[in-house]
This record gives structure tokens, C-alpha cells and sequence, in this order.
């Protein structure tokens, strides 16, 4: 989907850098996931003995915070679904005037 989304929107003209940047972006990002995996993980997978006086983490705002990272990347697909749906009315009504003036004559 991500290649087929940049060569649509963006053309060809600089694929390979916008998809270098892509994956740039994406892999620098990975260099986030053992910090943010100890910052949210509890101790309760230490003592199982006492649940009740364990950390259980901060799995609560991570989730929430996944959730808010969903809805935003939903935004895009709703724009571009809203943009075609905009030009498929442009060209309906394009289509319409210029039936409509076919064949007339204006001095």
C-alpha cells in the first residue's frame, strides 16, 4: 500500500527518495521500541506471588496512545476517498455543461 499510495500521489518523478525517506523514517523509529517497551512494561512478570502490591505498568496510556495514532492515520485514507469523490462530481458536471452546449451555435 505505501508504494502504490507514494506513486499515486506523488508520481515517479522522486519515487526512490520519497520511499527512501520512508523507510528512513520507519527504521529510525524502530530505534524507539526497547526504551518505550521497558517504560510500559510492569514488574508483576517478576513477582507472582503478590499481584497486588506489583506494578502492572503503564499499558493503559500505551493503548490509548496506539488508539490516537490509529485515528490519525484513518484521516488520510478519509481524505483521499473525500478528493475522489470531489473530482468524480467535478467531471459529472463537467460532463452535464458540455452535453448540454454540444452542437450550439453562439455568435
Amino acid at each position: 500500500y505505501f508504494f502504490a499510495t507514494l506513486s499515486r500521489q506523488m508520481g515517479f518523478a522522486h519515487f526512490g527518495l520519497l520511499s527512501g525517506m520512508g523507510f528512513c523514517v520507519s527504521g529510525l523509529t524502530q530505534f524507539t521500541v526497547a526504551p518505550v517497551a521497558l517504560w510500559v512494561q510492569g514488574d508483576c512478570h517478576h513477582f507472582l506471588s503478590d499481584p497486588f502490591s506489583c506494578d502492572e505498568g503503564r499499558w493503559t496510556l500505551i493503548h490509548i496512545v496506539q488508539m490516537a495514532q490509529l485515528l490519525l492515520m484513518l484521516i488520510l485514507p478519509y481524505m483521499d476517498w473525500r478528493r475522489d469523490v470531489r473530482q468524480e462530481q467535478e467531471k459529472l458536471q463537467l460532463a452535464k455543461e458540455s452535453k448540454a452546449t454540444y452542437g450550439a451555435t453562439t455568435y
